[in-house]
């Protein structure tokens, strides 16, 4: 009889979490690993061999890439975070600006239509003013 057999995929190293122990390793890592800095995909499954590659050149150029990338990110974030905060500064002045001028047309139209009203007042008296 044929048996079903459940397929077991190893996790992805992503360059955090490093095991300390063999213990460590099979609990984060319980179907071995694959090293994302490794093209030929080599699972890993044992504690010392994902250590000894750990010391390789290729997997510490990769884990420095990595880290500068992390700082890349983390820099980006913090400026794009000032850059908000100025926005917000610079929003809150503009809406500032906006209400003022709105006060400023509210007068100026409330102005307008008195002169209006005086206008057609002055001309349509009985008294004859040289208005044109």
């Amino acid at each position: 009889m044929f048996q079903i057999t459940k397929s077991v995929k190893p996790c992805v190293y992503d360059g955090k979490n490093i095991p300390n122990s063999p213990v460590e390793f099979r609990h984060l890592f319980p179907n071995g690993v694959i090293c994302k800095c490794n093209a030929r995909h080599t699972i890993f499954k044992t504690h010392s061999a994902f250590k000894n590659h750990r010391n390789t050149k290729t997997h510490k150029r990769w884990m420095s890439l990595v880290e500068n990338e992390e700082e890349d990110v983390s820099d980006l974030l913090e400026n794009s975070r000032k850059n908000i905060k100025l926005l917000k500064v610079k929003n809150t002045e503009l809406s500032n600006e906006v209400s003022q001028l709105t006060l400023k047309l509210q007068k100026c139209t409330l102005e307008n239509k008195v002169l209006k009203n005086l206008w057609m007042e002055l001309r349509s008296s009985e008294t004859k003013y040289d208005l044109d």
